[in-house]
């Protein structure tokens, strides 16, 4: 018999997804979501697309006329609220973060760290104690969220790890993705 903890906590790294959810604390995701960045945890881990076109005045500094729009939120911000911008491989050009986003993502996210290590418990489950901690990211996981590394060939043993499922998918590729074990499997 399958572990029921495994069923519906771990999620194969190979594939896509979970789409619905935030993939750092398993937070639905709705579509009616007014930033793009977790409001449970502070992961920003996508950018809306925005109008390359800028009319107008920022929608902090009414006075002042925008340069572009917030990636995170899709407001139209001035020189003085841009926090950072990144330049992506593919268009549109240029993505501006603004201050008051890239604040309030950083504060949830301090309020969240330190909320899960004061209680001791699983990033993505609040009513399940942590029994790892990710070796990359240092996230506190419970055995189905820990993904490790599988060596040996007819006696699968664990290898590298433990890792939080997006530190696994970005250490590990190809093959090397393909053998792992969760926590639940040790």
């Amino acid at each position: 018999m399958t572990n029921p903890l495994r069923q519906q906590y771990t999620w194969d790294p190979n594939d896509y997804g979970p789409t619905d959810v935030c993939l750092r604390c398993f937070a639905p995701i709705s579509g009616q979501d007014d930033y793009a960045f977790c409001t449970r945890c502070g992961k920003i881990s996508t950018v809306f697309d925005v109008p390359e076109q800028v009319q107008g005045h920022c929608h902090y500094h009414t006075v002042e006329k925008a340069v572009g729009h917030c990636a995170l939120c899709t407001k139209p911000i001035c020189e003085e609220c841009v926090e950072y911008t990144t330049k992506p491989f593919l268009p549109p050009a240029s993505q501006h973060h603004c201050r008051h986003c890239v604040q309030r993502a950083t504060s949830i996210e301090r309020q969240f760290f330190e909320r899960i290590a004061s209680a001791r418990v699983c990033a993505k489950h609040e009513e399940v104690s942590a029994a790892y901690m990710c070796k990359k990211c240092g996230l506190p996981l419970c055995p189905p969220c820990a993904y490790f590394r599988k060596k040996g060939l007819l006696r699968p043993r664990l290898g590298d790890g433990p890792y939080c499922l997006i530190c696994f998918r970005q250490t590990f590729f190809g093959s090397n993705r393909k053998r792992w074990l969760s926590g639940t499997q040790v």
